[in-house]
């Protein structure tokens, strides 16, 4: 008992363990008066529209700003198309009985999917509002900076960098899985045509392959138009915004999402082939597969 009063003694009179308590607790101190300062410095006061509107910010930037106002806007504009026609298609469907415009009933579009081309477009029209008051906020921010003397990369380029980085990938997949299709089915219908001389089926094979030409000059642009804009971000600020190591990781996400997406539409289209040849093989007594 006596031994372990003595060792308490020694710890607490022991000008090391002192000085080192003293030394975490000034540590505390400082790195709490560093964050309360950053904290402090990141705060941006109210400035007026004028004020705002007299920053010039450099072309590159108000390039990409431009750009993405008009892509959030188009896009609010093609949904309110789509919504407005799949409304007047839906009233139209339940307004007539027979003939209505000089469309026949049959041919309208089914309620499930004027329904669903009027819930979808409301949708895209809610995100993209939301993404344009964001995209309001963090440009007026970023003005606010640069009139106080400090300049950040912005939130939304930051956002629009990684898409980039992202449609590379997305862009390679459409593009391939289109001249995979379009190239099996010009093919099979080339040879149907070579056995049969049908003129539809000859007809069927130039689509196809103006579809592969046009996805060709689509695919070539599409990638010129990519590598032009992250080229002009990083020759700005001089140096890539978004770390080789995240580049990579954002690379295996949307690799990842393509190649589940694409096996599963893969999946699908197998289905919707097979299943009908089945059920033609099982109405004549044949075997369902060569094999069963």
């Amino acid at each position: 008992m006596d031994k372990e009063l003595m060792n308490i003694d020694n710890k607490e009179s022991n000008p090391l363990e002192v000085g080192k308590q003293f030394k975490d607790s000034v540590d505390q101190n400082i790195n709490l008066n560093k964050n309360q300062n950053e904290r402090y410095v990141n705060v941006v006061p109210d400035f007026s529209k004028e004020e705002l509107d007299s920053v010039e910010i450099h072309s590159s930037i108000a390039k990409e700003i431009r750009m993405e106002k008009y892509k959030l806007t188009l896009s609010i504009l093609l949904s309110i198309i789509v919504l407005f026609l799949s409304t007047f298609f839906l009233a139209l469907y339940f307004a007539t009985k027979d003939v209505a415009l000089g469309i026949n009933k049959s041919s309208m579009p089914h309620p499930g999917i004027t329904i669903t081309g009027i819930a979808l477009p409301i949708i895209v029209i809610i995100v993209n509002l939301i993404r344009l008051s964001h995209l309001t906020s963090d440009i007026k921010r970023y003005r606010a900076e640069l009139i106080m003397g400090r300049e950040r990369i912005p939130l939304f380029l930051l956002n629009t960098y990684k898409k980039i980085i992202k449609n590379y990938i997305y862009l390679n997949w459409i593009c391939i899985t289109i001249y995979l299709y379009s190239s099996i089915i010009a093919g099979v219908l080339f040879g149907i045509n070579q056995a049969i001389k049908s003129p539809n089926i000859n007809t069927t094979v130039i689509i196809c392959l103006v579809i592969l030409g046009v996805t060709i000059v689509f695919h070539i642009l599409a990638l010129i138009f990519n590598y032009k804009r992250k080229g002009n971000i990083d020759a700005y600020y001089g140096y890539e915004i978004v770390t080789i190591e995240q580049q990579l990781l954002l690379r295996k996400e949307a690799n990842k999402f393509c190649m589940i997406f694409f096996f599963t539409i893969l999946l699908i289209i197998g289905f919707v082939i097979t299943i009908p040849i089945l059920l033609v093989r099982k109405k004549q007594n044949k075997k369902l597969l060569w094999f069963i």
